[in-house]
């Protein structure tokens, strides 16, 4: 907004130096963010806006391109090179489609019209404070990202003037590969009111359902993991061979346990098989009593829950059986394992994995200081040994997603808008201390995902499930050649 004190300054034999201060608009959500190139002094650069409110340009390292008109007629494509700091230039635009068609604007002024805040002792001793005395605001729009990486993000900015609001199709129409987000919009897995009877086989026999497996969160829009990239199945024997656990959202905190006395193994063996349903069995004397309500987890999954005190030497239990056991098979009984107390919180059904190579799957929370604790132990564990939490195989975790507001001010909506922004699942293939993050460590951990294709759909909603509306696939096969 040109006034006479900016046109006489244009003409003035001492010029000034130009102040740059720009402006991204991320929408009504996350409102303006402002920034500057640098530092006056050890504050940021203030102006007023048009409503005479002071606002605070924020220091970010930048490089600011291509600005300058063409006499030829064409229109200008600068580039902006934004500093990218522990990545929180990547973390803000990763949700927001790379801010393709978000506005940036350069706004320019001469120093002696920057407002008196802005120097020692309040006071400007180049000029008058005028923020109406400024050049005409430069407005871009981004058109697309050019580089990224750990240091850096650049992108290529495009005049108002050069885009359509209309794009014909609206979609990109490929004939088979799915444009939809996985989990998010356009394929909803999971998150579709008329797909509630989603039933994964686990590698052990049994079958699970979202509210099952996610019973924590009552498996609400949620669909349980099914597969990776590649079509490669979690559970199928065929495929990674898993049995999936429901860990709830990762946590990389490190628990370490030491055993505060010898943990003797309790183990039962099936004497002749057992079918599933069965309210006895037979087994090899036991060599401990085993309380009423305790549940024998078998080797392969099933599970014995006695009903009555099971006494030392018996060779029969009473009871009820989910699953089928077979003659000579093991089984073991959660146990109290005393330990030195510990100095964090451990979660049910977390694993502590022992030097010896023992294990120990929690079956109750253990709260921050416990000297008990309550799971299955796979094998017996002498005293002193020390062991930590760590994520097993099959173990399924949950990154929730984030999206950073840069923004400082006019920020109308603080809400999370979670329904179009899917969580990312992970499962783990190969034991993995709760350090190694799921989403850079591919050794021990594959992402769920799709594989975009006709195939990843139907394992999700034809295999393990129905969808009485078909597949909710976004590609669009009938457009392919027809082949003779």
């Amino acid at each position: 907004m040109s006034t006479q004190s900016h046109n006489a300054a244009l003409l003035d034999l001492d010029p000034d130096t130009i102040i740059e201060l720009y402006e991204l608009d991320l929408g009504e959500e996350d409102g303006l963010y402002r920034f500057h190139p640098g530092k006056n002094g050890i504050k940021d650069i203030m102006m007023r806006d048009r409503q005479g409110v002071l606002q605070t340009y924020y220091s970010l390292p930048i490089e600011a391109t291509n600005f300058e008109l063409r006499g030829d007629g064409q229109l200008p494509r600068p580039t902006l090179m934004m500093a990218n700091p522990q990545g929180v230039i990547t973390d803000a635009i990763k949700r927001r489609s790379d801010l393709v068609g978000r506005d940036i604007i350069r706004k320019r002024i001469f120093l002696k019209f920057l407002d008196h805040e802005n120097f020692p002792d309040n006071l400007n001793p180049f000029g008058v404070p005028d923020s109406a005395s400024r050049f005409d605001d430069d407005i871009f729009k981004v058109n697309r990202k050019t580089q990224e990486n750990k240091y850096f993000v650049e992108f290529e900015l495009v005049s108002p003037l050069e885009l359509e609001d209309i794009q014909i199709p609206a979609r990109v129409m490929i004939a088979n590969y799915c444009t939809w987000q996985y989990r998010g919009d356009g394929c909803f897995y999971g998150r579709r009111s008329d797909f509630d009877n989603q039933k994964v086989k686990m590698a052990d026999g049994t079958s699970a359902t979202p509210a099952q497996f996610f019973a924590d969160d009552n498996g609400l829009n949620f669909g349980i993991p099914v597969a990776d990239a590649n079509n490669k199945k979690f559970t199928d024997t065929n495929g990674y061979g898993l049995t999936l656990l429901w860990q709830g959202n990762y946590n990389s905190n490190t628990v370490t346990a030491t055993t505060d006395g010898a943990a003797t193994l309790s183990v039962v063996t099936a004497d002749g098989a057992a079918a599933d349903g069965a309210t006895s069995m037979s087994v090899d004397s036991l060599p401990v009593a085993i309380a009423n309500g305790k549940i024998i987890t078998f080797a392969n999954g099933a599970k014995f829950t006695l009903t009555s005190l099971a006494s030392a030497t018996n060779t029969s239990i009473s009871g009820t059986l989910s699953g089928t056991v077979a003659d000579n098979e093991t089984g073991t009984v959660a146990q109290a394992v005393s330990v030195d107390a510990i100095t964090d919180e451990i979660n049910k059904d977390r694993t502590i994995v022992f030097s010896t190579g023992a294990t120990l799957k929690l079956d109750t929370d253990a709260d921050s200081g416990a000297t008990s604790l309550s799971g299955l132990l796979s094998a017996a564990v002498a005293d002193g040994v020390s062991g930590s939490v760590k994520y097993v195989a099959g173990d399924v975790v949950r990154i929730q997603s984030e999206i950073k507001t840069l923004a400082k001010v006019e920020t109308t909506n603080k809400q999370e808008d979670v329904f179009n922004r899917p969580d990312a699942f992970f499962v783990c293939i190969l034991e993995a201390s709760a350090d190694k993050d799921p989403r850079y460590e591919q050794t021990y951990w594959r992402s769920d995902q799709c594989s975009k294709n006709l195939r990843g759909c139907k394992c999700r909603y034809i295999e393990y499930g129905s969808y009485a509306k078909g597949l909710p696939f976004g590609g669009f096969p009938s457009i392919e050649k027809y082949r003779f």
